[in-house]
């Protein structure tokens, strides 16, 4: 009987460090089945954004010289298999693809190897540092202020043409006496949330999942922090970034600013 155990990874920042150690841990294993030569298999694998991939059978692979290839490393493979025994430890790393294709999965006829490796496999896993940066922390709420700011800033800008254009239209004002006052007046909060939760729809409309997207591109859930920065995009792109989330928080600060203003007058 074969048993599986498999760690999902995600939100991790993997420095060279941390590959370094957790490929150790599949060259333990190769070490200690020296005695099945011909039945063991070891291959580590760097995959680049130019269709570069660096293969080698020892650890020494994940080192900075070896990466001098003017390309982002975008994948990570590590595998160890032992047919004698059935013995399987595969470290899947993928900054490009979705969560279910980040992995570690561990298998064999052994409980109590696939127990010792699982174990020191999480615990390097804890070891390697989080991607716990506020935006990308905060997947959702970043998509509902980018939907809300985007909203904001095109229904400003429509209002603004259209009086420009068309100056302000002629409504004429209720009676005093307009039985419609005190309806419009009770209705009044109902209204004013209306036209927030519209400008959060219109984002949508106007194109909030695309940016967002491009947003949290710049932290993927699995990071390769290796290699040098002028090779990695999202890194140059952070800063820009944040002056783009910037931009979409100051119409929505503006417009509540300015219903404060209209309340208290």
């Amino acid at each position: 009987m074969i048993e599986k155990r498999r760690i999902p990874v995600t939100n991790k920042i993997f420095a060279m460090a941390d590959l370094l150690r957790l490929a150790t841990i599949l060259e333990d294993r190769n070490a200690n089945a020296n005695e099945l030569v011909g039945w063991t298999t070891l291959k580590f694998s760097i995959g680049f954004s130019n269709g570069t991939i660096l293969e080698a059978n020892r650890s020494e692979l994940f080192r900075e010289e070896n990466l001098a290839i003017g390309a982002r490393a975008t994948n990570i493979e590590m595998i160890y298999s032992n047919l004698k025994t059935g013995e399987s430890i595969r470290v899947s790393l993928d900054s490009d693809r979705t969560f279910a294709s980040n992995e570690v999965y561990v298998s064999s006829t052994e409980r109590t190897f696939v127990n010792d490796c699982y174990i020191r496999m999480q615990q390097s896993l804890d070891a390697t540092p989080n991607q716990d940066f506020w935006i990308a922390k905060h997947r959702s709420a970043v998509l509902n202020i980018v939907a809300l700011g985007t909203g904001t800033m095109m229904v400003g800008g429509i209002n603004w043409i259209a009086r420009h254009f068309l100056g302000d239209l002629p409504i004429k004002p209720l009676a005093s006496d307009s039985p419609w006052r005190d309806v419009i007046l009770r209705l009044s909060t109902l209204f004013y949330i209306f036209g927030w939760v519209w400008r959060w729809a219109m984002g949508f409309l106007w194109g909030a999942v695309p940016i967002h997207r491009w947003i949290m591109s710049a932290w993927p859930k699995i990071e390769l922090s290796i290699g040098p920065n002028h090779v990695r995009p999202e890194v140059a792109r952070r800063k820009l970034i944040i002056g783009v989330i910037i931009l979409l928080v100051l119409p929505i600060i503006a417009n509540l600013a300015t219903d404060l203003i209209k309340r208290l007058n």
